[in-house]
């Protein structure tokens, strides 16, 4: 079984003559933004764009968006976005909104080569069928929190169709849920290999790799080494978007770099309860870090601070160029 994981770079247009930020008042007064308004631009579409992330805070972000057709993800897009600040309430003031930024989205496609299941843990492993799954990343910079907009142009090269200023709203709050950039996260002390009769109490991938369990958050964390810290479930995987993480980034990362890098694995559900068919209940680690999706994976500077963070699908080329500045 292979899958192929593929970032698509798009050079950036400077927006210098023919875009200029300050003079784009007829451009930003054209949209509205009320939910009436944002659910037209949208409607008689062949996708609806859908934000991915589990929430967002203020500072550098990096935002990951669908475009689906019945449920399907959409690949082979061209997407720029403008990055609006909306006003404080966009129902009674629609127009009150500023353009900050505009960004181009880079897609970052899964392409399984076949049908395929990460793991055989019972009714919670699923399969994929073969198909291209593709979200799109721009890294966008919220100076504040409330509510910010993205008004999407979006080429579709293969039916050679433009459609405009398909809408998004999002919300910022202060600060993420989870771990920021630059902070240090909960110094978390989970179970290892050495604590267990057997490895897959802990990790549900097949074959599971127990170079990742030998140490902490903790000891990671106080290590003067970087660190990559992933929480990931190959067994317990709950939607598309969750991706066969560990095989294709994580393990292969670590090939590469465990002489130089500690490596950290954390399975997000208790396995037990997970296998039992109690339920998927978030481990310890997960309650004290405050995730609130998976996968994710954090990369620890030598300080033990948030260098770098993924949700969602990823590519091993996005992780190991944060890994590789901590290096250089």
């Amino acid at each position: 079984m292979r899958i192929t994981i593929s970032v698509c770079v798009f050079v950036s247009i400077l927006a210098i003559s023919i875009v200029s930020f300050s003079c784009s008042s007829s451009e930003t007064d054209s949209l509205m933004w009320d939910a009436e308004h944002i659910g037209r631009s949208v409607d008689q579409k062949p996708f609806i764009p859908s934000v991915l992330n589990s929430n967002f805070g203020k500072g550098l972000n990096r935002i990951s968006i669908g475009m689906f057709n019945k449920g399907r993800p959409i690949g082979g897009l061209d997407i720029e976005a403008r990055i609006f600040q909306l006003g404080e309430n966009p129902e009674s003031n629609p127009s009150g909104a500023v353009l900050i930024d505009q960004k181009s989205f880079i897609p970052v496609s899964l392409v399984p080569v076949g049908a395929h299941t990460h793991s055989k843990e019972g009714e919670h492993s699923h399969e994929h069928d073969g198909q291209e799954v593709t979200v799109y990343v721009a890294y966008v910079n919220f100076d504040n929190a409330g509510r910010w907009g993205l008004a999407l142009d979006v080429i579709d090269k293969e039916n050679d169709e433009t459609y405009q200023d398909l809408q998004l709203s999002l919300f910022v709050q202060e600060r993420t849920s989870e771990p920021q950039l630059g902070e240090i996260p909960p110094a978390s002390i989970q179970a290892l290999v050495s604590d267990v009769a057997d490895i897959s109490e802990i990790d549900s991938s097949l074959p599971p790799n127990p170079d990742l369990h030998n140490m902490t958050i903790k000891e990671a964390i106080e290590s003067p080494k970087p660190a990559l810290v992933a929480f990931v479930t190959p067994g317990f995987c709950q939607t598309k978007f969750c991706a066969p993480t560990m095989e294709y980034i994580v393990n292969p990362l670590y090939e590469i770099y465990g002489n130089e890098i500690n490596f950290v694995h954390i399975e997000p559900f208790d396995l037990e309860k997970a296998r039992s068919g109690e339920g998927l209940f978030p481990t310890k680690s997960v309650t004290e870090w405050k995730l609130l999706s998976e996968p994710f994976i954090f990369i620890l500077n030598s300080k033990g601070e948030v260098s770098a963070k993924f949700e969602g699908i990823m590519s091993l080329e996005e992780v190991e160029l944060e890994l590789k500045k901590l290096m250089s």
